[in-house]
C-alpha cells in the first residue's frame, strides 16, 4: 500500500481509516507505522483503526510505534478459542454500543462475557508472544523454503505479493496457477492431507475472483491458493505439501 495514497483519500469528512497490517489474501506487510505518522502530520481528525488479527505471534506489536486509535485482535489465528478477540482502545478514544441491552463490555456490547474464551485467549496470546525472535525467525527459514520448493517443481506457480526476502509475513505463501481452478486445487490437496485455502474466509459465500487479485493485475486466467504455516509446523510438513502440490497440479493440468 501506497501510505502518500491512503493518506491523500482523507478527506474532511472521514470518520475512520483502516489497514491490515498483513493483508490475509497474500501476506504483504503494510506500513501502518508510516500511515500513521503521515495522519499526524496531516492533523486528521478521523480515528485510526488497525487489523492486526493476522499479525498477532508473527511479529512484533506495538500500539504506540504504529500510532493506532484502536487494534482488533483474535483469537483463532494463534490457536487460540475460536470467536474471541480483544479491542484495543487508545485512551480518550470513546465508542458507542453495537446494540442497546446490558453494559457488559464496558457498555460496548450486551450479554455476558465468555470467560473461559477469554482465558483461552489470554494463554494462547501469552504462548504466541513467548520467545517471538525466534518463532518468527523459525517459521521465516520454513516458509522460505516452502517458496523455494514449490518455485522449483516448475508448475508455472507464481509467488505473488512481495518477494520472498520483502514485507512479508512470516507465515505467508501465495501462488498462482495458469489455467488451474483453485476451489479443484484446495480439494485435490485436500485428499492428499494438506489443507489451504483459495481466499479469506471473510469471502468464502463469495463466488467472483477476489478483488485483491485484480487489484494487483494478476491475469485472469489464473487463480491462486494461500499457504500459511504456524509455530508448530514442522520441516517435514513442508516436504509433503511440496510433494503434494506437485502431485496434484499434475494431475489436474490438462
Amino acid at each position: 500500500m501506497d501510505p502518500e495514497a491512503f493518506v491523500a483519500a482523507i478527506r474532511g469528512d472521514t470518520v475512520l481509516a483502516a489497514v491490515m497490517l498483513v493483508q490475509n489474501e497474500i501476506g504483504s506487510v503494510e506500513p501502518v507505522a508510516e500511515i500513521g505518522r503521515r495522519l499526524r502530520d496531516k492533523g486528521a481528525s478521523c480515528l485510526f483503526h488497525v487489523d492486526a488479527v493476522q499479525a498477532l505471534g508473527k511479529m512484533p506489536l506495538s500500539v504506540g510505534e504504529i500510532g493506532c486509535d484502536t487494534m482488533a485482535l483474535s483469537g483463532h489465528k494463534i490457536h487460540g478459542p475460536k470467536g474471541v478477540g480483544a479491542l484495543y482502545v487508545r485512551e480518550g478514544v470513546r465508542l458507542g454500543p453495537l446494540y442497546g441491552g446490558g453494559k457488559q463490555e464496558r457498555g460496548l456490547r450486551p450479554g455476558t462475557e465468555n470467560v473461559p474464551g477469554c482465558v483461552g485467549f489470554g494463554i494462547a496470546a501469552e504462548l504466541a508472544t513467548h520467545d517471538l525472535e525466534h518463532t518468527v525467525r523459525r517459521m521465516t527459514e520454513l516458509r522460505d523454503r516452502l517458496i523455494q520448493g514449490v518455485l522449483a517443481c516448475d508448475l508455472g506457480a507464481t509467488l505473488l505479493g512481495p518477494p520472498p526476502k520483502g514485507a512479508r509475513c512470516a507465515t505467508f505463501a501465495t501462488f498462482a496457477f495458469p489455467h488451474i481452478p483453485a476451489e479443484v486445487l484446495v480439494h485435490a490437496l485436500e485428499a492428499r492431507g494438506v489443507y489451504v485455502s483459495s481466499g479469506s474466509a471473510c469471502g468464502s459465500r463469495r463466488k467472483t475472483r477476489s478483488h485483491v487479485l485484480d487489484a494487483i493485475h494478476v491475469p485472469r486466467h489464473m487463480e491462486a491458493i494461500r499457504m500459511t504455516l504456524s509455530r508448530e509446523t514442522l520441516p517435514e510438513d513442508v516436504e509433503i505439501a511440496v510433494e503434494a502440490l506437485r502431485e496434484a497440479v499434475r494431475e489436474i493440468r490438462p
